[in-house]
């Protein structure tokens, strides 16, 4: 599968100090989630190969890097304009809820490929399997059900539809 498809959807606004109409947010917004969701995707069908090949690693990466672009635009677009009320909290809420499950799935496929790896001695296996805890344990505040639901419910209560929160 070539990511490179997405490289013209990741969201993109360079409006600064500017006052945000409700209409225009929600199709940021809109257009912010469903990026994430079609990457994260994409990701997720790559790491759940086997076997990975070289190939395979650096969509990965490409992919990675796309989502990290995707939300620094995002934060950006959010932080350097004047949101409609009732959209700024919640625009944050966001943001930091998907930027957090992406730090976090980064951190667990890394090392559970670590974990996984033949070549790695048992003490390195053990130490992914704890860092995979550990990082677990670190985001579960973060990364939650109560996390989405809310996000899900501010979703719907302002009728933006997106394939990422269904």
């Amino acid at each position: 599968m070539n990511c490179l498809i997405f490289l013209k959807k990741v969201f993109s606004n360079n409006n600064t100090n500017e006052d945000i109409s409700e209409k225009d947010i929600k199709k940021n917004l809109k257009t912010y989630l469903d990026t994430f969701d079609s990457l994260e995707k994409n990701a997720s069908h790559i790491r759940n190969k086997e076997e990975l090949t070289e190939e395979d690693k650096k969509s990965l990466k490409n992919i990675h890097n796309l989502v990290k672009k995707n939300n620094a635009n995002f934060k950006h677009y959010i932080s350097n304009n004047n949101l409609p009320k009732n959209y700024e909290h919640e625009s944050f809420k966001i943001y930091k809820h998907l930027n957090s499950v992406e730090l976090l799935l980064n951190e667990i496929y890394n090392n559970a490929e670590k974990a996984m790896d033949n070549d790695s001695s048992n003490k390195e296996k053990l130490k992914a399997s704890e860092k995979i805890k550990k990082v677990n344990a670190e985001y579960k505040d973060k990364v939650n059900d109560k996390k989405e639901k809310e996000i899900k419910e501010f979703l719907n209560e302002k009728n933006i539809k997106t394939n990422a929160f269904k």
